[in-house]
């Protein structure tokens, strides 16, 4: 059985806060790193200042020493943010004296994290993805179909992702040709083209969890139903129908292939005209709705040292309310039936028993709009 002494989650969005409440159900020595609006900063499990703001590897450097030096053993390390996670990727010789990475793939990481390269595997493993080309590719063919969505190839701390945001959709020619104006500055080779798969968000599914070498410790299936902005979730609830053991399927299929350990995610959307299945992306590390696996799991905090949770499956539903009460008029959202039978609920930020975090909200969007 792993243990967990010492634990450090870098990035401290909603999916690190919530890795740190899993966290505190087997050490009360937990220090974070994010930045400084990140809402986890405020959670009560940083006791005695253990909580610190790092923009840069020279930043986190100092602190892990610091903690290394306090505690006199390595931290175990668990990443929540891709930003971080990109640019630990590229410094790992300059913390492996300082952080215990023994719980992360890191050859894995390297390969998920650059979406170019994990498209290429994939496709190699008979795992349907949508047609994709480098900008630079892209812009030079003579046959572009449309619509397509801009993503990143890797996310980077402190990037400027001007009007493409997390991703961007263009419907036509016109409109990518907008977008090619607004990008001064930016590499295109840091961005790729995918055809964008048409379809409301009941056609959108995840399959979530955490893994242990190639084996399945706890997931869910979900149905990404609201969206705000489109792209990013603001409701999901956990379905058991055929699509989803389909999906389940597939998913452990790269799992094992990749004898892989740790959180990871994968996205799928249905073609509403063909009901093929593709997957339009893979996070390597907790992601936005992650929280719903403590509802679903009551102990799924065990996985965290390796072990399967005990207690039992409910099927529960996740949400961001902020994020809802903006989701309204977004034409592609989905809505729950009424027969649809839900255990649990589990929210973004709030949780009884640790509420400072959603009492700061406010003051934390404030310093989001600030810092733009």
């Amino acid at each position: 059985m792993d243990k967990v002494n010492v634990a450090l989650v870098i990035g401290l969005g909603p999916s690190g806060l919530f890795v740190t409440r899993q966290l505190a159900n087997l050490t009360d020595k937990i220090y974070g790193i994010g930045r400084n609006d990140d809402i986890g900063l405020y959670s009560r499990f940083y006791k005695n200042g253990r909580c610190f703001i790092a923009y840069s590897i020279d930043d986190i450097c100092v602190i892990c020493k610091q903690i290394y030096s306090l505690e006199r053993v390595k931290p175990k390390l668990f990443l929540c943010s891709d930003q971080y996670l990109t640019l630990i990727l590229n410094h790992i010789e300059r913390l492996s004296n300082y952080i215990d990475f023994s719980n992360l793939d890191i050859e894995a990481l390297s390969l998920i994290n650059d979406k170019q390269i994990i498209n290429k595997f994939c496709t190699r493993c008979s795992i349907n993805i949508p047609f994709s080309l480098s900008l630079n590719d892209f812009i030079n063919s003579q046959d572009k179909q449309f619509p397509v969505i801009i993503k990143w190839r890797k996310k980077e701390l402190n990037q400027d992702c001007g009007k493409i945001g997390k991703t961007h959709i263009c419907n036509d020619k016109n409109q990518f040709e907008e977008l090619l104006n607004t990008m001064e500055g930016i590499a295109p080779e840091n961005l790729i083209v995918q055809k964008y798969i048409r379809g409301d968000n009941g056609n959108q599914y995840s399959v979530g969890g955490y893994y242990k070498n190639g084996e399945k410790l706890a997931n869910v299936v979900v149905r990404q139903i609201k969206q705000y902005p489109q792209g990013v979730s603001a409701e999901v609830y956990s379905v058991e129908d055929g699509i989803a053991v389909m999906l389940d399927d597939v998913s452990m299929k790269f799992v094992k292939e990749l004898n892989y350990t740790g959180f990871l995610e994968m996205e799928y959307k249905i073609d509403n005209m063909t009901g093929k299945y593709y997957l339009l992306d893979i996070n390597p590390r907790p992601w936005g709705w992650v929280s719903i696996l403590g509802a679903v799991y009551k102990d799924f905090y065990k996985c965290l040292i390796g072990q399967r949770p005990e207690c039992e499956y409910n099927r529960s539903l996740w949400k961001s309310p902020l994020r809802c009460l903006k989701a309204r008029n977004n034409k592609q959202n989905y809505y729950l039936s009424a027969q649809e039978s839900l255990s649990n609920t589990a929210y973004d930020i709030y949780d009884k028993n640790d509420l400072k975090p959603l009492l700061l909200i406010v003051y934390v969007l404030i310093k989001k709009i600030l810092r733009r």
